[in-house]
């Protein structure tokens, strides 16, 4: 039974959790010596809490000329059966399945087929290292009534006493750049009126189209299909066209005013920038990375990824490796 004390801690690390979910990154537990199961999962939060906070200002991941906001989507805890010992309220907001429904439901069951392979690999990776070791993957979650919720999370393992009672800890985050909000303002002038008349126009852009509020809603279609399939061939431009009923001229068009580029040139963008995440924040393989960004030989991998960023996969997650052991030494 516990005692006022635990009962007094529980309600600390709950209300430091929703703290952290609502955005605060600063967010700390406070820890005593005592050597009780609660004390010790609050020492392992703190620590979880750090790496979410500092993977976030790794070496080239975040544009430092760039404000973010940021966003806890959901918290997991599970036994390594799958199993979800914890998770927090966000959770069955997102996934629209009440608390119930959630306890009874193995985590694996709410993945993607797709992400299922993914989780499993990740999982097997994670069985094999001996300490705390924190992994990042994208994961796409079946929502109750069937939708797709894609999310980032970072993946790390909580430690009993003695190294016993491991626990999986999954934290997904959403980061938001200040810019999206100018790119929302815009899409908000395209629904309301007509872009020749109204909307601001992209320099160097001859092309002019009106695009009614339909059209936006199926470019973008288009654009959430590519972000979630990027391991898959693209389609081509008619058969996406025809997906979401119009043409490949208004699609092609409408596409790049809005995002910049074609959907194919942003179909390789994703799957670099994707690629280069992994590289980056994960022990996953190079040779994995490549097949889960679309590219069926690493020789076409290493190629493109050079050409994007003037180094090749191993020289950047060598570089990474050294910045993280030089970081370790300075907060020794």
């Amino acid at each position: 039974m516990h005692t006022d004390y635990d009962k007094k801690k529980l309600t600390h690390i709950y209300n430091a959790l929703m703290e952290f979910a609502s955005g605060n990154l600063t967010i700390r537990l406070k820890t005593t010596h005592r050597k009780d199961e609660i004390e010790t999962l609050a020492r392992l939060i703190n620590v979880t809490l750090d790496k979410v906070s500092t993977f976030f200002y790794h070496d080239g991941f975040v544009n430092q000329t760039e404000t973010y906001n940021y966003r806890i989507q959901s918290i997991f805890i599970l036994d390594w059966d799958d199993s979800m010992v914890a998770f927090n309220p966000s959770v069955k907001k997102i996934l629209a399945f009440n608390e119930n429904e959630l306890k009874a439901k193995p985590f694996n069951s709410l993945l993607t087929d797709k992400s299922k392979l993914e989780w499993d690999y990740l999982k097997s990776e994670l069985s094999k290292k001996g300490k705390l070791h924190n992994e990042f993957i994208e994961l796409s979650f079946k929502t109750k009534q069937d939708s797709i919720i894609i999310m980032n999370c970072l993946v790390d393992k909580l430690l009993g006493e003695n190294g016993s009672d491991e626990k999986i800890f999954i934290t997904s985050v959403e980061i938001e750049k200040d810019s999206e909000k100018k790119k929302g303002e815009l899409y908000k002038k395209i629904t309301t009126s007509t872009i020749n008349n109204a909307a601001p126009k992209r320099k160097n852009y001859k092309y002019q189209i009106t695009l009614k509020p339909g059209d936006l809603e199926k470019i973008n279609q288009v654009h959430e299909y590519i972000q979630e399939n990027l391991s898959d061939p693209l389609p081509s431009l008619k058969k996406l066209a025809e997906s979401i009923g119009t043409n490949e001229s208004r699609l092609r068009h409408g596409f790049k005013f809005i995002y910049g580029e074609s959907p194919y040139g942003f179909f390789k963008s994703e799957r670099l920038n994707k690629a280069l995440q992994l590289v980056k924040n994960s022990d996953v393989p190079i040779k994995k990375i490549a097949t889960l960004t679309g590219f069926k030989h690493v020789s076409h991998f290493t190629i493109a990824f050079k050409n994007k960023y003037n180094y090749t996969p191993r020289d950047i997650r060598k570089q990474s490796h050294i910045n993280k052991v030089e970081k370790g030494f300075k907060n020794v």
